[in-house]
């Protein structure tokens, strides 16, 4: 009998779930490790509810918001999740490779009382647009995977991501404020270009080769990071700065033009670091300090 009520709960769950669905007010706390692939459920409220294991593959999702929801292990390959909002949520190895998040709002509350405290550790974000959206708020959030994700244009505030995997990603012309980078690995196909950076710490981090043109820095911390080959010097023009999905993994560093603007660094702080064979001609260096940092064939003409 209980079983059989339990199948009847979840068929009753199955037949109220479509486009701006309240599913927890249709009586559905929980639609763990159920298939929706493919599932429509845009602009639906799924507040409250749990979403361990469940397959939302390919699974229509813009404009839901996913506040206090578990989602841990859960797997949303290809959804379309723009305009996502979440609060006090977990992802915690949760597949969301080539999913679209663009425009999303993802934040996690600092207040300890909360049934959920946010955050994405372990999530797996290979080849997925971020475009124009908001993290904030992970304080701790481990292992997260980033490869070839587009971040353009979006908003990393009071973060904590350690050991983060940055390995081809989109962050041009992001912001990061008050955020921490700690044992970060990125790649010659990372693209920083035009990314604003106040309040930052780098610590251990590998962004060996990795195109900074145009970054702005202000109050950044580096320790321990090697910036061996990195460019700074001047901004790409012919870049592609639109905000587009991922279709391929590129194993390439693009081809970038240089143009006029340089990059501007002021008040940081590198300790511990390598710069060597960096890029850094034209760049505007305001009250950069280097210490116990290495600088062989390190590039500062006119800068």
């Amino acid at each position: 009998r209980q079983a059989l009520g339990i199948a009847i709960g979840k068929a009753a769950c199955m037949q109220a779930l479509r486009p701006g669905s309240k599913v927890l007010a249709a009586g559905c706390p929980s639609l763990a490790h159920l298939d929706l692939r493919g599932a429509n459920l845009s602009h639906a409220t799924l507040d409250g509810v749990d979403l361990t294991g469940t397959m939302l593959d390919c699974a229509q999702l813009e404009g839901a918001t996913l506040h206090n929801t578990h989602a841990e292990g859960a797997s949303f390959t290809g959804a379309n999740m723009a305009g996502v909002r979440a609060t006090d949520f977990t992802f915690e190895r949760a597949d969301l490779t080539f999913v679209d998040l663009s425009r999303a709002e993802l934040r996690a509350s600092v207040n300890p009382t909360v049934a959920v405290i946010g955050h994405l550790s372990r999530a797996n974000l290979t080849g997925a647009s971020l475009a124009d959206a908001t993290l904030e708020g992970f304080e701790d959030s481990q292992d997260v995977v980033l490869d070839f994700a587009n971040l353009h244009r979006a908003l990393l505030s009071k973060c904590v991501l350690t050991r983060p995997s940055l390995r081809g990603t989109r962050l041009v012309a992001s912001r990061l404020h008050h955020t921490e980078l700690i044992g970060a690995v990125a790649s010659p196909t990372t693209l920083l270009a035009g990314t604003m950076m106040t309040d930052v710490g780098l610590a251990s981090c590998n962004f060996e080769g990795v195109e900074l043109s145009g970054a702005r820095m202000l109050r950044v911390s580096i320790s321990d990071t090697s910036l061996r080959g990195a460019t700074f010097d001047t901004a790409p023009l012919d870049l592609d700065l639109t905000a587009t999905e991922a279709t391929s993994l590129p194993r390439t560093p693009p081809r970038i033009d240089r143009g006029e603007a340089t990059a501007a660094l002021g008040h940081v702080e590198a300790i511990r670091c390598r710069f060597d064979h960096a890029r850094l001609s034209g760049a505007a260096l305001s009250t950069v300090s280097f210490v116990d940092s290495s600088l062989e064939g390190a590039s500062f003409s006119q800068a």
